[in-house]
């Protein structure tokens, strides 16, 4: 009786095991599909913005179906948030996982703030991206009128065209606090938008 009893409690739990690795498999999937439906539209935006410029006028159309598209996504991930609760890697992957950042990311400020608890909790769970969370930390801070802490931020001057870094808080350990998200020195990053940092 008692052989029998251990018996089924271990066909229960491979069970369970078993449902949860189909679930998790599903929900990957789904998450991967999000992410491939933020991305592409705004590959089409980096190529079009190498041939044509930043003023072509096919960005326009191409930003309105953006945003459509961002709308559809953010009530797809919030369900999934909602229901499941912040994914980690190890539940879902790492691109999985990543949608769940970006997707919000691509919100408004209020969903923002909504989830970055969340999103800080999965960083020191080791579940999430420290590199992820560095750049939803300084968006937060400067959509709240505040300096941001990483250095992630810029804006395209609209008279220079050049792209600017926005105000940042206690900038000369910046590189300290960068390193502890492992992330590269901030002269580094801002090569990338043509901006000489000294």
């Amino acid at each position: 009786m008692i052989r029998l009893l251990i018996f089924a409690i271990v066909l229960l739990s491979q069970a369970n095991s078993f449902a949860q690795t189909v679930l998790n498999d599903s929900l990957r999937k789904e998450l991967e599909a999000i992410y491939a439906a933020d991305q592409q539209p705004r590959h089409a935006v980096n190529q079009i913005i190498k041939q044509y410029g930043i003023d072509s006028p096919q960005l326009d159309s191409l930003g309105q179906f953006i945003r459509k598209t961002d709308s559809l996504n953010q009530a797809k991930v919030e369900q999934i948030i909602q229901k499941y609760g912040w994914l980690g890697k190890s539940e879902v992957g790492d691109m999985a996982n990543q949608t769940l950042f970006l997707i919000i990311q691509h919100s408004d400020i209020a969903i923002q703030e909504k989830y970055l608890p969340l999103l800080r909790k999965s960083v020191s769970n080791e579940e999430s991206n420290t590199y992820d969370l560095a750049l939803m930390e300084d968006k937060v801070l400067i959509s709240q009128g505040k300096k941001q802490l990483y250095g992630t931020q810029v804006k395209r001057n609209p008279q220079t065209k050049q792209y600017e870094v926005l105000p940042i808080e206690d900038e000369k350990n910046i590189d300290k606090r960068r390193k502890k998200m492992g992330m590269d020195s901030l002269a580094e990053y801002l090569k990338g938008f043509g901006i000489t940092y000294k």
